[in-house]
């Protein structure tokens, strides 16, 4: 499965925006708050992951989930950190396109 791939460090080519959990639909981001698994988190967000995939229950990012599930503000610092660097990179390639 895509998430034990991830979570044993087995990631040879995965589609990392799956929207698979465990018990819920939502993303393998939302699954990997619960194992603390810091570097797996990297590796998706390093390979392009969809950082804004909300899960259906409760309508919250992987970052919501660290916050207030997990109660892991580390976490959710470093998902939200991310996410701004991500847009911040983005942003500025759409300045550059624009040009």
């Amino acid at each position: 499965m895509i998430e034990s791939a991830v979570i044993n460090d087995r990631t040879p080519l995965i589609h990392v925006n799956t929207t698979w959990s465990s018990h819920e639909p939502a993303s393998i981001l939302h699954e990997l708050v619960f194992h603390e698994n810091y570097e797996a988190m990297q590796f998706l967000i390093d390979h392009g992951i969809d950082m804004t995939i909300r899960d259906y229950r409760w309508n919250s990012t992987a970052e919501g989930w660290a916050r207030y599930v997990a109660k892991n503000d580390r976490m959710g610092d470093l998902l939200a950190e991310a996410a701004r660097v991500r847009e911040a990179s983005r942003s500025s390639d759409e300045r550059r396109r624009s040009k």
